[in-house]
């Protein structure tokens, strides 16, 4: 894993950064330090920023099928295995957004909003696309040996959870939470099916296809 930690030092970093926010401040108070001061550029960029986190990596996953197989299996096998345990708590746990949550415990609390985002209330933690953007992110990251775009892909990743805050739909908990989520079950599908077995099969594309 050693020609990856282009991806992983920053990674850790931003994993340990928000672990000691959240150990140092009340939820209510980090979130609005984090998320209480909106701008103009701020709230168009993230307003679509953010949707790298969605079906952006779905998309990706579909034009690699042109490159190599193993690439879309790779992103989507990973992506699958975080969103069933992803899924998996939030359904436990059910927590609050940070609409309902200000609503219900400091009603005179108005949190700024971005016109045209529609802002959930509940299944809070963990959040979905901050667990997609790093599953899917560190994916490339451990297809390339490029360490400058290995960093790239970490940056974008962490810009796609703090777009969650920005935006009101999640708390730093669960930022933090959909990042070890998403970084853990791409690294272990990595160590423990894509970099064991060679699948010769999944070396081919749709190219191939289209060549005969």
């Amino acid at each position: 894993m050693k020609r990856y930690l282009a991806f992983y030092i920053p990674y850790l970093i931003f994993i340990i950064v928000l672990a000691l926010l959240l150990i140092t401040n009340e939820k209510a108070e980090l979130h609005l330090l984090l998320a209480g001061n909106h701008n103009a550029f701020g709230d168009i960029f993230f307003k679509y920023f953010t949707e790298i986190g969605g079906s952006f990596p779905f998309i990706v996953a579909g034009l690699l099928l042109f490159y190599k197989y193993r690439a879309t299996l790779f992103i989507m096998v990973s992506g699958t295995f975080a969103s069933i345990f992803l899924h998996s708590i939030k359904r436990i746990y059910n927590m609050p957004r940070p609409k309902t949550f200000f609503a219900e415990n400091f009603p005179d609390m108005v949190l700024p909003m971005v016109d045209g985002v529609r802002v959930h209330s509940w299944h809070s933690f963990p959040s979905g696309h901050s667990t997609a953007a790093f599953s899917f992110f560190l994916c490339l990251a451990l297809m390339t040996k490029n360490k400058m775009l290995q960093f790239l892909y970490c940056i974008t990743a962490i810009l796609t959870a703090y777009s969650r805050i920005y935006l009101q739909q999640h708390f730093t908990s669960d930022v933090l939470a959909g990042a070890i989520i998403g970084g853990l079950s791409t690294t272990l599908c990595y160590i423990f099916i894509f970099d064991k077995y060679k699948m010769n099969w999944a070396n081919g594309s749709l190219r191939d296809i289209f060549k005969r």
